[in-house]
C-alpha cells in the first residue's frame, strides 16, 4: 500500500513540476499559448445547414469545444458562416438568425450555446423535432461527469452517456436494462432492488464498489445483518431522464467512497423555464408463458415568474410481468412486480448569476416473489416452501444553490434520503441441514453434549417449526452535503475545490418466523423462533480538489486528490435465542471502526487534432471498511479494513468522416489489495479482507451514421480478472488461490444495435430498431473444484422495435428477447441449494403510446 501511494505521490509531484515549468514558460512568452484556437482567425466557408451540424463544423475548424443541448437545436437552420474570423464571431454568425440563442465563453477553448435568459422560445414547428430529417452525423452529448459541462468526445476519460430519448426508444425503465448498453457495467442480480452494481470486474461484498448517484446525491443501501451494503441498490424507475452517465475506473477524487471501480449517475430532466408542456405515455406488456402488465407515466412542466422559474412533475405506475411458477404452492407468475412513484422539481433564478433548485421524489415498489428457479425442475419453475417478496420504499428530498462569484462558480447541495426494505430469505434449506447432525442440540437442551434422546427431541423440534422464512426489515436514513467552487474564465488553469459530508444511520432486524405450509406466508399473529437487531452509524467527511492546466497547445494535465475520513459504529443484540442457527440471546454488543487516508488522480491528455483525443491516467479509489454484527464471530474477524484500488488507463477518442463515425477505446490495469470478500460460518455470512487481484481489460465503443437516419452502434468489454495473492483460509468456505478468476464477472461482454428513422410524409416518421447483447461466461466461486462451483452466462439476447411518430405523438412496438434465449446470468449453489438460477426475461411483447400536449 505504501509503495503504491509513494508511486502516485511521485507521479503527481513530477507532473506538477513539469506543469509549473510549462506555465512559467507560457507566462514568459506573454500569453502566446492563449492565441490557441479560440482567438486565432480561421477561414470559414459554411453554407446554411442544420444548426447543430454548423456549430460542430465551427468547433472543428477552430479547434474549440462547443457545448449545446441537441434537443435545443432540433429543427433549426444556421445562417451562412463565410469569411475570415475568430471562433467567437463564427459562432455568433451561425446563430444570428436565432433570436433566443446566445454563445457564451466557459473556458479558454470552450463555448456554451444556450437559450438567452428571459428569451421567448421559438414558435413550435408543425412537424416537431422527431419529424425533422435526421442529420448525416452523430449528435454531440453534453455531460457533467467532472462537475462542469463538457462534451463527451472532449472528455479525457472512459465514459458512456445515454440520453433520455435514447433510453426511451430502447424501452429502458430500470437499472437492469443498462448493463447491455454500457461496456464494463454489470449487475449481479438477486431481483429488483437487490442488485450489486459492478464496473470493470471489481465485484465483492462490503460497501459499494460503484458510486450510485441520483442527480447530485450519492445513495447506498443498509448494512443489514451481513454488513453487505452493496448487495442492494434502489431500483429507481428511469422515467423522464435527461441522461445516464457511466464513469468507468476509480473516481475517488471527485466522487469519493464507494466509487473504486466507477460511478453511475442518473440525471433527471430539469425544469424548463422557457416552455409549458405535458406528456403522457402508456405501455402494455405480455410475457411468453407468463402474465401481462401495464404501465403509465405522465410529465408536466410549468414556467413561472416570466421565465425565471419552472416546476416539473412526474408520476408513474409501472408493472412487470411474472415469469416463475411455484409448483410447491401451486402458484403461477409469482414474481410479478409493481412500481409507483412521483417526482417534483422546481427551479428559480432570481438573478442571472443565481439559481435555486429543489427536488422531492418518492417511490413504492412491490416485488411479489423472487425470480429464482431451479434447473432440475425446469425453466421458470421453483419449489420454494415460502414466499420471498421484496417490498421497499424510497424517498429523497434535496436542494441545490448555484451562483457565480466572479472568477468561480459556487455549488452547494444538500439532500436527505431514506430507503425502507423488507427482505425475505428461504431459511428452510439450510435449516434442514442441521436436523441429521442435531447441530445446535446442546444450546436447545442447555447441556454441554447431547445424548441420543436429547438429539431426537431436538430433531423433532426443528421438524415441528418447518417451514420457516427469514424476515429482514431494514431502513437507511442519510444526509449528504457538498459544497464546491469551480473556476470560470479564460485562463489556461481550471480547478474545482470542494468538501463533502455524509451522516448515515441504518437499523435492521434479522428474524426467523414459522410460515403456513399452504400459502408460504408467515403466520399472523407471528410465530417467531429467532430475532436479533442491528443498528449501524456511518459518518464520512472529505476535502477534495482537481486542477487542469492547458500547459501547451493541445496538451492538458489534470491533478486531483481527496482526503477522506470515516467512522463506523454498530450495536447488535440477539433478542431471542435461535435453536436453528445457534445464536444465544444476550446483552447488546458494540463495535466500531475508522480510517483516514488519501486518494489521487493524474491525467495527461493530448488533443492531437480537432478530431482526436488521447490520454493516460493514474487514479485511485477507496472503499470504507466496517464491522460485522454476526453472532459467534471470533474477535479478530469483527472489523474489516478499507480496500483500495490503483488503476492505470490509456484511451483514445477519434472522430472520422466529418463526424459520421466515432471510435472510443481504452485499456486498463487495476490492482486491488485487501479485498473485502464474503465469508461464512455455520448459518451466517460476513465480510472480511482477503487476497489481492489484478484486472486487465479493454473497452471499445463505435458509433456510425452511414446514411441519413441510420445509426449503428457496437460496444465490447473484456476483463481478465485474476487473484494475484492467495486468500486466507476461510472458516467454512473454499478460499481463492493465485490465478483464480473473480466470481460472477464475465470476461467478455458486448452489444450491437441498428436504429433507422425516416420521414415518410410531412406529418409522419417511422423508426426501426434492432439490438443484441452478449454476456460471456463466469463462475460462482473462485475455485472450480469447489462443490458449490457453477457456471453461468454465455448467451445472446436480441430485441427489436418498430415505431410511428407524429408531431406530438408516437407509437412503439417492441419485442424483448425475440429469440427466447434462456440466458442464465446467475447460477448459484449453496447449503441445501442446487443450481438456483436467474435468467433473462422470456420473449416479451410491448406496445407503448405517448402523447405530448
Amino acid at each position: 500500500m505504501a509503495a503504491r501511494r509513494g508511486l502516485l505521490a511521485a507521479t503527481l509531484l513530477a507532473a506538477a513540476s513539469a506543469a509549473s515549468q510549462e506555465a512559467q514558460a507560457a507566462r514568459g512568452a506573454q500569453g502566446v499559448a492563449r492565441a490557441a484556437a479560440d482567438v486565432a482567425e480561421r477561414s470559414y466557408q459554411l453554407p446554411a445547414q442544420p444548426l447543430g451540424q454548423a456549430l460542430r463544423a465551427v468547433a472543428l475548424t477552430a479547434g474549440i469545444d462547443t457545448l449545446f443541448a441537441p434537443d435545443l437545436m432540433a429543427g433549426r437552420q444556421s445562417a451562412p458562416v463565410i469569411g475570415r474570423m475568430d471562433a467567437e464571431r463564427a459562432l455568433a454568425a451561425a446563430i444570428s438568425g436565432q433570436a433566443d440563442l446566445e454563445a457564451v465563453r466557459t473556458g479558454p477553448r470552450a463555448f456554451l450555446v444556450r437559450r438567452r435568459p428571459g428569451a421567448a422560445p421559438p414558435l413550435p414547428r408543425n412537424d416537431g423535432p422527431r419529424l425533422v430529417e435526421p442529420p448525416l452525423e452523430l449528435a454531440e452529448v453534453m455531460i457533467t461527469a467532472f462537475k462542469r459541462p463538457a462534451l463527451l468526445q472532449g472528455a479525457a476519460a472512459s465514459i458512456s452517456a445515454l440520453t433520455g430519448p435514447r433510453l426511451e426508444d430502447l424501452g429502458v425503465e430500470g437499472l437492469d436494462d443498462l448493463k447491455r448498453l454500457a461496456p464494463g457495467l454489470n449487475l449481479t442480480e438477486n431481483g429488483p432492488g437487490q442488485r450489486r452494481l459492478t464496473i470493470r470486474g471489481v465485484q465483492s461484498s462490503g460497501e459499494n464498489t460503484v458510486g450510485l448517484y441520483f442527480g447530485e446525491t450519492p445513495v447506498a443501501g443498509p448494512s443489514t445483518a451481513t454488513s453487505d451494503v452493496s448487495q442492494m441498490s434502489p431500483d429507481l424507475a428511469l422515467v423522464d431522464m435527461e441522461r445516464v452517465e457511466v464513469l468507468r475506473g476509480p473516481q475517488g477524487t471527485l466522487y469519493g467512497a464507494g466509487s473504486i471501480s466507477g460511478t453511475l449517475r442518473l440525471l433527471f430532466n430539469p425544469p424548463d423555464p422557457n416552455e409549458g408542456y405535458g406528456r403522457v405515455r402508456g405501455r402494455v406488456w405480455s410475457a411468453r408463458g407468463g402474465s401481462g402488465a401495464t404501465g403509465l407515466q405522465a410529465v408536466g412542466n410549468l414556467p413561472f415568474a416570466g421565465g425565471r422559474g419552472a416546476i416539473r412533475g412526474v408520476v408513474y405506475d409501472l408493472a412487470t410481468p411474472g415469469q416463475v411458477d411455484n409448483v410447491a404452492l401451486g402458484l403461477s407468475d409469482v414474481d410479478e412486480s409493481r412500481t409507483r412513484g412521483w417526482r417534483l422539481q422546481a427551479m428559480f433564478a432570481p438573478r442571472e448569476d443565481v439559481e435555486l433548485t429543489a427536488i422531492a421524489l418518492s417511490q413504492r415498489q412491490r416485488v411479489d416473489d423472487a425470480s429464482f428457479w431451479f434447473q432440475h425442475l425446469g425453466v421458470g419453475v421453483t419449489d420454494n416452501a415460502v414466499r420471498l417478496p421484496f417490498p421497499n420504499d424510497f424517498d429523497l428530498y434535496g436542494a441545490t444553490l448555484r451562483a457565480s462569484l466572479g472568477g468561480a462558480g459556487l455549488t452547494v447541495t444538500s439532500a436527505r434520503y431514506s430507503w425502507d426494505t423488507v427482505r425475505y430469505i428461504d431459511s428452510n434449506r439450510p435449516t434442514t441441514a442441521v436436523i441429521a447432525p442435531a447441530t445446535w442440540c446442546p444450546l436447545y437442551a442447555e447441556v454441554a453434549s447431547c445424548d441420543a434422546a436429547q438429539k431426537e427431541a431436538y430433531r423433532a423440534y426443528v421438524r415441528g417449526v418447518l417451514p420457516v422464512v427469514g424476515r429482514q426489515p431494514a431502513r437507511v436514513d442519510a444526509w449528504t452535503h457538498e459544497a464546491r467552487l469551480t473556476s470560470s474564465g479564460d485562463g489556461p488553469l481550471s480547478w474545482t475545490l470542494g468538501a463533502f459530508l455524509e451522516s448515515r444511520e441504518d437499523h435492521s432486524e434479522s428474524g426467523t418466523f414459522q410460515a403456513d405450509p399452504a400459502t408460504g406466508e408467515p403466520y399472523t399473529p407471528a410465530r417467531q423462533v429467532f430475532l436479533r437487531t442491528i443498528a449501524v452509524e456511518t459518518g464520512q467527511t472529505a476535502l477534495f480538489g482537481e486542477a487542469r492546466l492547458a500547459f501547451s497547445p493541445g496538451w492538458a494535465l489534470t491533478l486531483g486528490g481527496r482526503r477522506y475520513a470515516y467512522d463506523k459504529a454498530s450495536v447488535a443484540r440477539v433478542i431471542q435465542t435461535g435453536y436453528l442457527n445457534g445464536s444465544a440471546a444476550g446483552p447488546p454488543v458494540s463495535q466500531s471502526a475508522e480510517a483516514r487516508g488519501w486518494v489521487g488522480r493524474a491525467n495527461l491528455a493530448w488533443q492531437a487534432s480537432p478530431t482526436t483525443l488521447a490520454w493516460v491516467q493514474l487514479s485511485e479509489g477507496f472503499r470504507p471498511g466496517g464491522v460485522n454484527t454476526v453472532p459467534n464471530l471470533p474477535a479478530d474477524l469483527v472489523a474489516f479494513r478499507p480496500d483500495q484500488v490503483t488503476s492505470f488507463e490509456a484511451g483514445i477518442k477519434h472522430r472520422l468522416f466529418d463526424g459520421r463515425l466515432l471510435i472510443n477505446a481504452a485499456a486498463y490495469r487495476i490492482d486491488w489489495f485487501d479485498m473485502q470478500v464474503r465469508r461464512r460460518i455455520p448459518s451466517f455470512t460476513f465480510v472480511s479482507n482477503g487476497g489481492a487481484s489484478r484486472i486487465l481489460g479493454l473497452e471499445a465503443e463505435v458509433e456510425a451514421v452511414p446514411a441519413a437516419g441510420l445509426r449503428l452502434r457496437a460496444a465490447a468489454g473484456y476483463a481478465h480478472s485474476r487473484l494475484i495473492k492467495d486468500q486466507a483460509q476461510g472458516m467454512a468456505d473454499v478460499p481463492g488461490r493465485e490465478g483464480d478468476h473473480l466470481p460472477f464477472e464475465p470476461s467478455l461482454t458486448g452489444s450491437a444495435s441498428l436504429d433507422y428513422r425516416r420521414r415518410v410524409s410531412d406529418g409522419l416518421a417511422a423508426s426501426f430498431g434492432l439490438s443484441a447483447a452478449y454476456t460471456g461466461t463466469a463462475g460462482s466461486q473462485y475455485r472450480t473444484d469447489s462443490i458449490y462451483y457453477e457456471q453461468m452466462g454465455g448467451f445472446w439476447v436480441a430485441d427489436l422495435s418498430v415505431g410511428l411518430h407524429g408531431a406530438d405523438w408516437s407509437v412503439i412496438g417492441q419485442v424483448r428477447n425475440a429469440l427466447s434465449a434462456v440466458g442464465r446470468f446467475k447460477v448459484e449453489s449453496d447449503i441445501g441449494l442446487e443450481r438456483m438460477t436467474l435468467s433473462a426475461e422470456p420473449r416479451t411483447l410491448s406496445l407503448s403510446l405517448s402523447r405530448r400536449f
